[in-house]
């Protein structure tokens, strides 16, 4: 249960690095996140847990998500996804 290891209302990104900390000190390969009673993800809170989700080695999936939790994790994703990348050897710096 987050609402028990974090809060109802996942804010911090240090927060979700401590949880990502727990889970991987757990003995098991695959770990449940419920999410059940969660009001509030911030846009860092689900970055944090994103990468730390797909840096970690254990299996973790997460159970009971609200609308809103989800919406905002597909966001993080869609943006990271979405990234522009910059060819810089066709940049052209110019002094003003």
């Amino acid at each position: 249960m987050i609402v028990e290891a974090v809060s109802e209302d996942l804010a911090l990104r240090h927060a979700a690095a401590r949880l990502f900390e727990r889970v991987d000190e757990m003995s098991s390969s695959k770990v449940i996140v419920d999410f059940e009673g969660v009001k509030t993800i911030t846009r860092s809170f689900a970055h944090e847990y994103i990468q730390r989700k797909k840096a970690s080695k254990k299996l973790v999936e997460e159970r009971n998500v609200p609308s809103n939790v989800h919406r905002m994790m597909e966001t993080v994703l869609a943006a990271q996804h979405d990234k522009k990348r910059v060819d810089l050897g066709a940049v052209t710096v110019t002094i003003l």
